[in-house]
């Protein structure tokens, strides 16, 4: 049963590589529609997917849609992803496996004048034992606005931008504190962004579909980075959630470094007080990847991960120890694996040998 719920959380990954900021592109805009990161890309973006990313450039026009099947036009881009993955998990009370398809949608972005509205539909992924499974969802649907060169205004369905844009939702900094799968909320959402820094304020909305909903949080949030250099980011963030049953206050620092000899690290640290009629509670989060840029397209790492979920309970901790690597051999398509091994004490000592390997495609 722990594995089942482990395993749900990994469909809702979206297409977002931060550690291109240590080759220079620090902020998202350049490679995607989306502000944060992630979804749709724009031509510059395909065009790197191939130079950049890729081990082998392939043909000409490889990285357009479909391999070169569509054309994208100056005011209408395409995008979707489909990814598969084989799971396994092994400790002394079970063993089990399962491979499934965790994703796969469209996503068209749309420009009229200085607005862009992007929108997904897809099927919901997950184990065969999913009730969901096979849904027709929409991750994804939200307008936004150029004000200027600089700002952008955003209104709709999105993912709330708090930390690492990291694509792997089940690190303990993202499932744990409501940012793991399908965690895409409605937001009025405001970005500002300079050659020294960038800033995102937005404010949740909660569930427009249920509003007097107990369980829907309502936020306000603010992100504020800054650029080391070329190559490199610091960030400090702040969310103020409320609920019909309590409230939080969640603090994260984070951080992209180029590293000497073709490495680099990224980073995030957060720290949550969760407030409710008869108690108070905090919880630490962090997750740490130290990365080696390889042979072009292909990077191994090694990951540690861990949280305590209430700092007054001992027996409250998980932590994560990983290797893996990533390879993007051609445009569209890229290979990943991560071997783990996690330790949860909640409330006896569990040791789990854990192992996955994703295929993702992407239009």
């Amino acid at each position: 049963m722990r594995f089942v719920l482990l395993v749900l959380l990994l469909p809702s990954l979206a297409q977002a590589y931060v550690e291109n900021i240590t080759h220079g592109y620090v902020n998202c805009m350049a490679c995607h529609i989306s502000q944060s990161g992630g979804g749709v890309l724009t031509d510059y973006g395909r065009s790197l997917s191939k130079e950049l990313m890729s081990t082998w450039q392939g043909w000409n026009g490889i990285e357009k849609p479909l391999f070169g099947a569509i054309e994208n036009s100056e005011k209408i881009k395409i995008g979707g992803n489909i990814r598969s993955i084989q799971t396994h998990l092994k400790n002394d009370s079970f063993k089990q496996g399962q491979a499934f398809i965790m994703q796969q949608n469209i996503e068209v972005a749309a420009q009229y004048m200085q607005l862009w509205v992007v929108a997904t539909v897809g099927l919901q992924g997950g184990p065969s034992s999913s009730a969901t499974k096979n849904d027709i969802i929409s991750e994804r649907h939200y307008i936004s606005y150029d004000v200027n060169e600089e700002s952008r205004l955003r209104v709709g369905k999105f993912r709330r931008n708090f930390g690492l844009n990291d694509p792997a939702h089940t690190r303990l900094t993202k499932s744990p504190l409501g940012f793991g799968s399908n965690s895409e909320t409605y937001q009025l959402e405001f970005s500002k962004f300079s050659e020294q820094d960038e800033i995102f304020i937005a404010t949740d909305l909660g569930d427009i579909n249920d509003p007097k909903s107990k369980e829907s949080e309502k936020s306000f949030l603010i992100n504020y980075a800054r650029y080391i250099g070329s190559d490199s980011k610091v960030g400090v963030n702040y969310l103020y959630g409320e609920t019909g049953n309590n409230r939080r206050n969640l603090f994260g620092l984070y951080s992209v470094w180029k590293l000497p000899f073709e490495m680099f690290f990224k980073g995030e640290a957060d720290y949550q007080q969760l407030l409710s009629a008869d108690e108070t509670i905090h919880l630490m989060a962090s997750t740490l990847t130290l990365g080696y840029q390889g042979f072009k397209g292909f990077t191994p790492y090694l990951v540690s991960d861990f949280v305590q979920r209430d700092l007054s309970k001992h027996n409250t901790r998980t932590s994560l120890l990983g290797i893996g690597t990533q390879w993007l051999p051609l445009a569209h398509i890229e290979f990943q694996v991560e071997i783990q091994k996690r330790i949860d004490r909640t409330p006896r000592r569990i040791a789990s040998n854990i192992a996955w390997m994703m295929f993702h495609f992407y239009l």
